[in-house]
């Protein structure tokens, strides 16, 4: 046969006497700032588009704050904190965008999440349906689900990490902790080079809990803080490693003081080696985390250890950060 002719019903043609209508709705979630410490405030800022052909209506957005995670105000009555809906008041318009802000604190360090999802709508959505959740494919068809958008929050432990023990003999009743089954990076496929030093040490990751950063298991290993830059992306990355050893030994990081300027620091990292040089070290306190945390335009890597032992109080008064930039990344032919 010959075909004359293709045809295609347009979104409001009748079948089998019913009209078809669709809004395709997304929505976002964004946080401001996302790196936090207790007590802190953010501003979440939730955001509908309509991308039509219809306008859409009856739009319910849930926002989902977790327990951590404190209400505090919205810029519109038509958001309710106790059910944690946003109802629109009116329809949304082909094109159109409405947004919510929402006043929060924090309490407790770790990494929280916040989600944002469409419950319900009219007419149905081309690209996803509301409520199906977060892991599924809303229509089983390949396609991202727009209706839906999540945001973490980072609330930091107040102190850096004490990475050091006593200096005397080995720590009494000391015994090597186990290490945590969440570790975010624990790949052999990741490892630290810092050839001035002769390191080579594998990376883990160190999760941040609600009690923070807990590094005492990490013995001969370089940890990554969970909330920092992942390694070998933009930011600033922050691996940290022991100036001393429970068995009265140095740590790995033990001359990580002799470092200076333009002194390679290698991540080997997926058939891949991230070269940084060395452009600045810095003392800290240990109460000094958002000078560590603060935001760095391209790629960064800060070792972290710690400084200045006080035998009298048993314990170290500062801790030593060594900045480096990345500088190359070439092949690995030792991967």
């Amino acid at each position: 046969y010959t075909k004359v002719m293709d045809y295609t019903l347009d979104p409001d043609e009748q079948v089998y006497g019913a009209a078809e209508q669709w809004a395709d709705l997304s929505v976002t979630l964004t946080a401001s700032p996302t790196s936090l410490h207790p007590g802190d405030t953010a501003v979440l800022t939730v955001t509908v588009h309509n991308d039509g052909p219809y306008p859409a209506d009856g739009v319910e957005v849930a926002v989902d704050l977790p327990p951590e995670v404190t209400f505090q105000r919205a810029n519109s009555g038509d958001y309710d904190p106790a059910t944690g809906l946003w109802t629109l008041p009116a329809p949304l318009a082909v094109g159109a965008s409405q947004g919510l802000e929402i006043t929060v604190t924090v309490a407790n360090p770790g990494v929280w999440d916040v989600q944002a999802q469409i419950t319900s709508a009219g007419p149905a959505d081309i690209d996803s349906a509301p409520s199906q959740g977060f892991d599924e494919d809303d229509l089983a068809d390949g396609q991202a689900d727009d209706d839906e958008a999540q945001v973490q929050l980072v609330v930091l432990d107040p102190v850096l990490p004490e990475t050091g023990f006593p200096h005397r003999s080995q720590v009494a009743g000391f015994t090597q902790a186990a290490v945590p089954a969440a570790r975010m990076v624990g790949q052999a496929a990741l490892w630290l080079e810092v050839p001035a030093l002769g390191i080579q040490a594998p990376v883990q990751g160190v999760p941040l809990t609600s009690q923070g950063w807990d590094v005492s298991w990490l013995g001969d290993e370089v940890g990554w803080l969970e909330g920092s830059a992942f390694p070998t992306r933009a930011g600033n990355t922050v691996l940290v490693g022991h100036v001393w050893n429970a068995d009265n030994t140095p740590g790995v990081f033990a001359g990580l003081k002799t470092l200076g300027y333009d002194d390679l620091i290698v991540v080997h990292a997926w058939g891949q080696r991230y070269v940084y040089a060395v452009r600045e070290k810095q003392v800290l306190r240990p109460e000094d985390v958002r000078s560590l945390w603060a935001p760095r335009s391209y790629d960064w890597l800060t070792l972290l250890t710690c400084a200045d032992y006080d035998p009298q109080a048993d314990t170290y008064q500062a801790r030593l950060a060594v900045y480096a930039v990345l500088v190359a990344v070439t092949p690995d032919d030792n991967p």
